[in-house]
This record gives structure tokens, sequence and C-alpha cells, in this order.
């Protein structure tokens, strides 16, 4: 007899950016009970001494004597935007009446504390959630309760003293926003903290957001719902050594269900592909096409077919999502079509965004290398990569430069907005539609409308330093600055600040400028170069003849805008606010198009 978990696992991809996928783990099982119990289920895998097994409420997680810890030698937390995002709307938008599954966490006992081998993330970010609730809610025992998950008070009875009940990485940082009441509504900014402290800030900006726009009676319903209706389960070990393997038996048989493997035997069943021999081409062709890409641009790519095809966002898992939305609504035929169909965006997806040479021999191809290189390392959503290669399957080079130009400025609109995954969605979704209705390339690409004179606003005005956008907008300054005579891609190791961020106190830059006034313009767009070396701090301070000649020379030579600052005399708040009112502009240009 076996019992599966389920899991939501977020998983990273510098591809796709981030995709639910549900992971499924099967164990023997050697004693249950129900889901519900008080008494612990005992679950053994080979190799690893009966573990205890439970579900559990937030609510009863977060409860009486319990701590958690994240150990040292656990990556930091890594959970993004979207990720915030996507949690939050989920659990604002479900059933209040039903419970809901939030994923499996896996630790071992350590004395009086539970060790977090595996669920850190989700661990992480309901506890800024509980805390965002709680400095949100009006009635006072509700934010006492809720306080009392966070932080387990002082019981003189039973001899405990007041303590965090999750302990992470770079603890004083959260302990400030989380332990203490009204924490969530100190204006600690993101770019003022290194990782993983600025991404709990992201955490706590993300849900307060979202919460601040819901009424008490709903903050309240949806505090009762996070508390008592959202569910984990958690897999206990007596030792470290037991919990790390366990939780690699979990992942590996996770991943031995990835949900493209389940289409790729829907569309080889007997049924659909009679014939053995063809069965075994096209098996062979799967993973002819896996093995070109990769294994994570693979799976990535039926995110992006799945959006090519429904032109909306999911609703169920991949596999359901391709079974009912495409197979079943007819847009797509099982067996031998799936495969070749798949086949094509596999080599489309390479000659695209992996080998760029789309247009060779086509005069535009430089410029069209350039670009696509810097939009493949630095655009991290995947929605803008499904119209690339929908507009080329359709139309294929004929218009591809000027069409990725078009989407450029979109995707750089939504960065600079903020824009919410939801838009986003909506607006790709319009371009996919728009572009299978469109006669002729010019229609697609003419579709295409971004505010362009709010980028070059907010480019010229606002800081960009530790922006999401920073890094793609200097880099796209650098192409639109090249002469490309030949083929180029940008890269850059770092960026650095002209005019420093922290002068020598009594030196020329400190003389120059007041700290009050240094913020006004030393993170604009026009005191940033890049660096085709690493940082040196020291250097880094120097005056300006002398750091110009001594460290930036040598390492902006290989970018033509960064390497204009070498030929000015003298650098001034006047210049940077003249180069970025420049550099919004130019980078709003289109090369060669």
């Amino acid at each position: 007899m076996t019992v599966g978990s389920y899991s939501c696992q977020r998983r990273r991809n510098s591809v796709l950016g981030y995709s639910w996928q549900l992971a499924s783990t099967e164990i023997p099982l050697q004693t249950r009970r129900s889901a519900r119990s008080s008494v612990n289920t005992e679950i053994a895998s080979p190799g690893v001494q009966p573990v205890k097994t439970d579900n559990s409420s937030v609510a009863d997680l977060f409860n009486n004597d319990l701590f958690y810890e994240i150990p040292e030698f656990q990556r930091p937390f890594s959970w993004e935007k979207d990720q915030f995002e996507d949690l939050i709307d989920d659990l604002v938008g479900a059933d209040p009446t039903k419970e809901y599954f939030l994923g499996t966490i896996v630790y071992y006992k350590d004395i009086g504390v539970r060790m977090v081998v595996d669920g850190q993330q989700r661990l992480t970010s309901l506890m800024i959630l509980l805390a965002c609730l709680r400095d949100r809610i009006a009635d006072d025992k509700t934010k006492s309760d809720l306080q009392n998950l966070i932080i387990q008070p002082e019981d003189k009875v039973r001899d405990i003293s007041e303590r965090d009940r999750l302990i992470v990485r770079d603890h004083d940082m959260f302990h400030k926003m989380i332990a203490v009441p009204e924490g969530t509504k100190v204006g600690f900014d993101s770019r003022d903290f290194d990782e993983p402290s600025s991404r709990y800030i992201v955490a706590r900006d993300v849900f307060a957001e979202r919460l601040d726009k819901l009424d008490q009676p709903t903050l309240t319903k949806l505090m009762k719902f996070v508390s008592n209706k959202c569910l984990m389960i958690y897999l206990e070990a007596d030792t470290f050594e037991e919990a790390f393997k366990l939780f690699e038996i979990v992942n590996d048989r996770g991943k031995q269900l990835r949900r493209i493997d389940l289409l790729k035997s829907y569309n080889l069943h007997p049924e659909v592909v009679p014939n053995k021999v063809n069965r075994k081409q096209l098996a062979q062709q799967w993973d002819q096409d896996e093995a070109s890409l990769g294994e994570r641009k693979f799976e990535a790519l039926f995110n992006i077919l799945r959006l090519i095809y429904t032109k909306s966002k999911p609703a169920e898992d991949l596999f359901s999502e391709f079974r009912k939305r495409i197979f079943d609504a007819g847009k797509l035929s099982r067996g031998a079509d799936f495969f070749t169909t798949l086949s094509d965006y596999v080599s489309l997806y390479a000659a695209i965004f992996d080998d760029r040479d789309f247009l060779v021999g086509n005069p535009l191809e430089r410029h069209f290398r350039a670009l696509l290189s810097i939009m493949d390392s630095e655009f991290f959503t995947f929605e803008w990569r499904a119209c690339v290669l929908s507009f080329a399957k359709k139309y294929g080079r004929e218009g591809i430069y000027q069409f990725c130009l078009a989407i450029e400025k979109l995707v750089l609109f939504h960065a600079i907005e903020g824009v919410r995954k939801d838009e986003r969605y909506s607006d790709f979704t319009a371009i996919l539609a728009m572009i299978e209705k469109s006669k002729k390339p010019e229609e697609a690409i003419e579709g295409i409308k971004v505010d362009v004179a709010k980028i070059e606003h907010r480019l010229a005005t606002e800081d960009v330093y530790k922006r999401p956008y920073e890094k793609y907008v200097l880099l796209r300054l650098e192409l639109a600055a090249a002469e490309l005579a030949t083929i180029r891609e940008f890269t850059a190791k770092t960026t650095e600040h002209v005019f420093p961020q922290t002068p020598i106190p009594g030196g020329d830059w400190d003389k120059a400028a007041t700290e009050e006034e240094r913020k006004k313009f030393v993170n604009k767009l026009g005191n940033l170069v890049l660096l085709s070396q690493g940082k040196n701090s020291s250097a880094s301070n120097r005056e300006f003849v002398e750091k110009k000649t001594t460290y930036l020379g040598p390492r902006v030579s290989d970018f033509p805008r960064s390497n204009q600052v070498v030929g000015y005399v003298e650098w001034t708040p006047d210049i940077i606010k003249q180069r970025s009112e420049e550099g919004a502009k130019l980078i709003l240009q289109n090369p060669a198009s």
C-alpha cells in the first residue's frame, strides 16, 4: 500500500523565470492514521529509518513550543517577486471553505528545534505573510494571536522563554521586520540591503501591497483561511543524515514524474501510434530534442507552447492544460503531429535564443544577435519568448528583428512600471492573438503599442541602480552606441558608479556634494558604467582624474558608451543629469531598423 504526497514547488529557470509544478512522491506505508489525526504516521523508504509524517495546518505548524531553524548549510532564501505574487494571488483567490495544500517540509530534530532540510522558501514566506496580516488587522486579540504564531510568548509556568519560532539566515533583519509588531510597516528599502534580507523586504512589499487593498472582514477571512485551511505535509527524521536521504528520495522521485514525461507517454500511447517502430522513432526524436536544448530549457519550452496554443493564463497543471485545452480542443493532434510540432519549435528556439543564427547572411544579422543576446540574458520572464517564437513560426525571418525591437520596448515598459504578472499575461496573450489573426508581419509589429515617453521619463529622472532592469538598460545603451562592424555580443562583469556612493571624507568628491545632494544623482543612469572586470572598492573612491585613468580606463574599454567617461575633464551633477537624459533617449532608438 502506498500514500502519495503532492507539493506545489517553484522551479527557478533562467529561461522561464518561475512556474508552479506538481511533484509527486510515493513512499511505502507502514502505518497510517487520518491525515488530521494527532497521532503521526510512520513511513519508511529504502536506506532510511522510519520517519514521522502528518498533515498540519499553518496555525498548528507555528504553535505551542514548536520552533524551526534554517541551517547554515542551506542556500539563502531565493524566492523572487513573481513567486510572492503567485502565492498571495492564489491564497486570496482560493475557496476559503476548502483545504489548500501548500507543500512539504522535511526536517530533523535537534535540541528543542526542527532543523529544516527542505521547505525553507515556503516557511519563510508564510511567516512574512502572517506578519503582514498581523500588522493590517485592526482587532487587538487577533493581532495578539497572530503574534503568538510568530513569536513564542514567555510561559513562566512551563519555563519557556520568549523566542522566535523561525530562525533564518540573516536573522537580525528578519526579526526587526517580522517579529516586532508593526515591523512590516517600517520603510525598509530592498535596495539598501544585500541578499537574503532584500528578498524578505520584496516579499513584504508584495504581500503588503495586496493586503492593503482588502477591507477588515476580508483580511480576517483570509487570516482564518491561511491559518486553518492551508496545510503542509511534514516529514520528521531523527538525524540530519536520515532527513537528507529522505530529501534526496523525494526530489529524485519528483523529477521522474515530470509533467512533460506524462505528455510524452500520452502521445506515444499505442492507440495513438499503433506501430511499434514509429513509437520508437518518435521517442528517439523526443530524446534528441531534449538533448539539443538541455533539460531545463526543454521543460521551459512546454510552458511557452502552452501559452502559444491557449493564449491565456494556466488554469491547471501542465499535463492537464495540454490534454484538455490543446488536444481535446483540437488545436494540436496527438501522436506524430505533436512530436513534429515540438521539434519545429525546438529548432526555432535554438536558432533564435541559443545559437542566434536565425538571420545568418541577413544585413541585420549583427544587430539581431547583439539584441537577442541581451534580451536572452536579462529578460527573465518567459511570455515574450512565446510571442517571438509564434511570430517566427508564422513569418519566418521576415520582420523578426523589427518584431523583437517592438517586444523589447514592451518588456522594458513592464519592468520599469512594475507591471504585475496578470497584466503581463494580458498584454502578451493579446499579442499572440494578434499574430494569429494578422495577414502580414507589419500588422503584428505595428499592433504593439508602448508608451515610450514613460520609459524615457523614468530612466531620465529616477534611480536605475539596483533596479531589476539596471543591467539590461546599461547593456542596451552599449549596443545603441556601438557601430557593430562585426558580430558582437555584450556581456559585463558588474556596474560601477563614476561619482562614488561613499567618497573619502575631505576629498574632492566629498567636497563636491553633500550626502543629501549625492542621493539625488549618484544612482541615476548617467552616473553608471559597465566594467569588464571585477570591482575594486578602494580604487572606486579615487579622485576623478586618477580614477578614470588607472581604474575605469582598462575596465570600460570594451563598452563604447561607458568608455566615453574617460574623455571627460570633470564629472559633475550636471553632466550626470545630461547623460541620464541622453541615455533615456538613446535606449529607445532602434539600431539599423
